[in-house]
């Protein structure tokens, strides 16, 4: 299981170098039906920057696990749906801070609906590392275009320290509906700046 940043599962990025640099030009995308095991990064989907985000990717029904840091990383996007994805790392002995969904730079219409994120030390349960189930960060959203969580579920969230399980961090106009977390950690920590 490799924990140099550089590697990742599937990475959509503006670089042939960096995971994570803005401008793929990737508009339409589809990524579905896939697993994806080990990476510091499980997946990057990395979109445009403002006047011209990424248009309508969808990712979906895919297992993302055993990554080092990040399960899911991007940004950038317009009517995005990241929907019915496993996200976990339950075999992996080796641990560090957990990012399920991590989600940053300008993101409108963006749907995170009915994914599963789970088990981030299963296999170090005693590990102390920072988790976030679900990060959204600088994405603040039109009014007649929001965000949208719903029907997530973050369960056996095992793990020593803290636990932001849904971070939302200069962010308006997104919605959080129905979600479910259940934390197995003896300090849980739930915010919704």
């Amino acid at each position: 299981f490799p924990s140099h940043d550089s590697y990742g599962g599937i990475i959509v990025s503006g670089s042939a170098t960096s995971p994570t640099t803005s401008g793929s030009n990737c508009d339409y995308l589809t990524i579905t039906n896939n697993t994806v095991s080990g990476g510091y990064y499980g997946v990057t989907l990395m979109g445009n920057v403002l006047p011209t985000t990424m248009q309508s990717l969808v990712f979906s029904n895919n297992v993302v696990k055993n990554f080092y840091v990040y399960g899911v990383y991007g940004g950038g996007f317009t009517n995005a749906m990241l929907s019915n994805n496993d996200i976990h790392r339950k075999d992996r002995t080796a641990v560090s801070t957990f990012y399920g969904i991590y989600l940053l730079n300008y993101n409108e219409g963006l749907n995170v609906i009915g994914n599963k994120i789970h088990d981030p030390a299963t296999a170090a349960p005693t590990s102390s590392f920072t988790l976030y189930g679900c990060y959204l960060s600088s994405s603040t959203a039109p009014t007649t275009n929001p965000n949208t969580y719903a029907n997530n579920i973050l369960y056996n969230l095992t793990g020593e320290g803290a636990q932001y399980l849904f971070y939302n961090s200069a962010s308006g106009n997104t919605r959080y509906y129905h979600n479910t977390v259940s934390s197995q950690s003896s300090l849980t920590i739930v915010t919704g700046k």
